[in-house]
């Protein structure tokens, strides 16, 4: 059996940390008794807690999907991405918050910030070409609005994700991506 290193030891322990309790919440301390480890080894690696949040949501965000190039079916490929988005948020803990704490205006290290600002961007325009492929193809109104539909999608399916994590009561979907995808694609259907 392979062995963990200290330093994906600590990765490992601050993923659980910043899930938990966000980036201003969370404390190098109990990273590093988490990791078994001791602060000092924890800025060797990373340099600071900025360092070290960074590092983490690079590493989440390297392995977030992103929207299909081509599809024969626009309303598939939309499915199909903001269905895997929403397991992947489910799948990785802290993802959710992550977005919420990058977002403009917020105080994560802006390091940690361009990694999430470039994922939105990715997934913004990915979504923008199936809705103007679907427009092209007949398949969708010509009125939609790409960035309204994208900024609801995006956010409902983050907000859900939120709500899920901090189990508070509402009504849960097993995939809550797939009742925001058959929303995109009603409004953006002909009548």
């Amino acid at each position: 059996m392979a062995t963990v290193s200290r330093k994906d030891a600590i990765l490992e322990a601050a993923r659980a940390e910043f899930a938990e309790y966000g980036y201003s919440g969370a404390r190098i301390e109990r990273v590093a008794a988490s990791a078994k480890s001791n602060k000092q080894l924890i800025f060797h690696y990373f340099g600071s807690k900025d360092g070290l949040y960074t590092s983490v949501v690079a590493s989440a965000f390297a392995s977030a999907p992103t929207p299909p190039a081509e599809v024969a079916i626009p309303s598939d490929g939309i499915r199909g991405f903001l269905g895997s988005f929403a397991e992947w948020l489910m799948a990785m803990p802290g993802a959710a918050l992550t977005i919420v704490e990058c977002a403009p205006g917020r105080h994560a290290p802006p390091a940690a910030a361009v990694h999430v600002s470039t994922f939105l961007s990715r997934t913004s325009l990915g979504l923008r070409k199936l809705i103007d492929e679907g427009q092209r193809k007949g398949f969708y109104r010509d009125d939609v609005d790409w960035q309204q539909i994208v900024n609801l999608a995006v956010g409902s399916i983050v907000a859900g994700e939120l709500f899920r994590a901090t189990g508070s009561g509402l009504p849960s979907e097993p995939n809550p991506g797939a009742v925001v995808a058959r929303m995109v694609i009603d409004y953006c259907e002909w009548r």
